[in-house]
């Protein structure tokens, strides 16, 4: 065999087997993106969707695999939902230390629920003109 066909022998086989192997992401995906569409069609509980992003989040740490994007902001959605507000809150904060791109918008989804009113009040709305009117009052 001429030494141009070996080379090109040598150069197909080794294109072959690195385009079977599988890609390496930075990130251990899991079960998120199928809860994410769950959350929103109304597929599983919360209390399922739950347990089904802690599991990944022990796996990835196991597998020692960074956590993609938005999980524990989702995850923190669902403990909100679940009446479990400071674990809530604690994953937004997680979500903003490992992905610092992300505290603008948290912020700025989480600032309403920073205004509303203290326990023991409620709140009543008017809109006139366009523009809403909130007036904390007492129980």
């Amino acid at each position: 065999m001429s030494l141009l066909k070996r080379h090109c022998l040598v150069l197909g086989s080794t294109l072959l087997l690195t385009a079977c192997a599988a890609p390496k992401t930075a990130y251990y995906w899991g079960n998120y993106e199928p809860v994410v569409y769950h959350h929103f069609t109304n597929e599983s509980s919360p209390d399922e969707q739950i347990a089904a992003l802690e599991k990944d989040l022990a796996t990835a740490k196991e597998k020692n695999l960074g956590i993609p994007p938005g999980l524990h902001a989702q995850l923190g959605l669902l403990y909100i939902q679940t009446g479990k507000e400071a674990a809530g809150f604690a994953q937004f904060q997680q979500e903003k230390s490992l992905f610092p791109e992300s505290a603008h918008y948290l912020d700025f989804v989480l600032k309403p629920k920073a205004r509303q009113p203290q326990t023991g009040t409620t709140a009543i709305a008017s809109v006139s003109s366009g523009q809403a009117n909130i007036q904390p009052t007492k129980k």
